[in-house]
């Protein structure tokens, strides 16, 4: 736990040259949220604030520093850190995540991924047919409060730590409500998830999208991502996050009509 205040008033001490370099774009409601939690952590000296958060196995690492030469101070708040591994993560355009990754992986962060934004305002959705026949039929359904525990086994079991947020039982049952989780079934188990979330009124975000494994590149995913969204044709725009390296899940990004507009994150990690 920490002093939400005094965070307030050690970011507002850096300010001295201007705009700050941060990865915290937490709104003020998730920061009380964080400042209650048991096992999170303020750090901070003349250079540098930082919070750190248990999420699961990792530390997450949130920042703020006057410039990047002023990134080797956040080494000595990192020698605080309360466990390992520490992650971090960077989002913006590229020219400015460069220098900064490079600041950062030389006070000893990896680098463990790079992610792009994808974007679009119109699916290109599967053959009617196809649409047809997932709606009528009972393998795809959006889910129920009774389905939680066997979505919450199959997002244990497929994210990566590092870079997925894994939703909290309470998260998930809201999302349920809502009408944004959907699932793919065989013989009455469930075998894929596809989790959205709404962004303003009218558009949406595809968040986390697990098959079991043994049906992973069988295609269900896909299909599944396509009912999902197919329930939002009306949304303005949709968003989506993919490894610049998974070329199979880039591929299905184009296929669906989407393209990159520039965001990137960085993904970086402190053992």
């Amino acid at each position: 736990m920490f002093d939400i205040h005094e965070y307030m008033r050690q970011v507002d001490s850096l300010k001295t040259g201007g705009r700050l370099i941060t990865n915290n774009f937490l709104s003020a409601s998730n920061l009380e949220q964080i400042s209650q939690e048991e096992e999170s952590e303020l750090q901070y000296n003349e250079k540098a604030v930082a919070l750190f958060r248990k999420d699961y196995v990792v530390n997450r690492l949130y920042f703020h520093v006057a410039s990047p030469e002023d990134i080797s101070f956040l080494k000595e708040l990192l020698l605080k850190a309360p466990y390992k591994p520490v992650v971090t993560d960077c989002v913006g355009k590229k020219n400015d995540l460069d220098p900064l990754e490079d600041a950062i992986c030389g006070i000893g962060f990896e680098t463990h991924v790079h992610m792009s934004r994808w974007k679009t305002s119109r699916i290109n959705f599967i053959s009617e047919s196809m649409l047809r026949y997932m709606y009528e039929s009972d393998d795809f359904f959006k889910a129920k409060s009774s389905d939680t525990d066997a979505i919450a086994a199959i997002l244990d079991d497929t994210f990566d730590p590092y870079v997925s947020w894994l939703p909290t039982r309470e998260s998930l049952t809201e999302l349920i409500n809502d009408g944004l989780i959907f699932c793919a079934a065989k013989a009455g188990h469930i075998i894929a998830v596809a989790c959205l979330q709404k962004i303003g009124r009218s558009s949406i975000y595809s968040y986390q999208l697990a098959v079991v494994p043994r049906l992973r590149s069988s295609g269900i995913g896909y299909m599944l991502w396509q009912y999902a969204l197919s329930h939002f044709k009306d949304s303005r725009i949709i968003t989506s996050w993919s490894d610049d390296k998974n070329t199979a899940i880039n591929r299905l990004h184009e296929m669906a009509g989407f393209t990159c507009d520039g965001l990137r994150d960085y993904v970086l990690i402190w053992k």
